[in-house]
């Protein structure tokens, strides 16, 4: 007996038809549009999320599995690897958290042009660390992590703006957010 909530079918359906429709834009060459199909499954799931039929233990797996994807396959051409016009960022960049303000979940983008150590951390107005979101290795490529506003002990956080800020090398940026209740 499924739990209370869970995704069903048609749901399920709906998510592995964006991940499709995002591999056969790779599949056709178009980047741009494979990585607006990517936001569409990863919209899907905070969706799922925000609508309890996901917790964010189940949707933030989801989202890291996509990625991965769209990244390795970014240079895949449906019969082999093609190294020499494989699109990865050409910048650090980390985008304004969507959607903003939030409650209970808001998910953070970034992109990074090349493997890095990445520390993505969540502080309060006074500057006290709230959250560690990302603390690892990665590749290069075009990410996100899904914040669902609690505290590294896993409480819940109160209303108010939050600081987002990543660290890769020796990039480092920092944004607000506003998080209702």
């Amino acid at each position: 007996m499924p739990r209370a909530g869970a995704l069903n079918r048609g749901q399920g359906n709906s998510l592995i038809s964006k991940l499709d429709g995002a591999i056969a834009k790779l599949d056709q060459g178009n980047t741009n549009a494979a990585i607006n199909k990517r936001q569409a499954f990863i919209n899907q799931v905070n969706a799922f999320i925000n609508g309890g039929n996901l917790t964010l233990d189940e949707g933030q797996p989801l989202i890291d599995a996509v990625n991965e994807v769209i990244d390795n396959l970014n240079g895949w051409n449906g019969k082999r690897m093609v190294t020499e016009d494989v699109k990865l960022p050409d910048s650090y960049t980390l985008y304004n958290n969507y959607p903003n303000p939030f409650n209970p979940i808001t998910t953070l983008q970034y992109d990074l042009p090349e493997n890095n150590f990445v520390r993505i951390t969540i502080y309060d107005l006074m500057g006290r660390e709230v959250r560690t979101l990302i603390n690892k290795n990665q590749d290069a490529g075009f990410k996100s992590v899904i914040w669902n506003a609690t505290n590294n002990q896993g409480k819940p956080v109160s209303a108010g703006v939050y600081l987002y800020q990543i660290r890769a090398g020796a990039f480092v940026q920092t944004n607000k957010m506003v998080l209702l209740k």
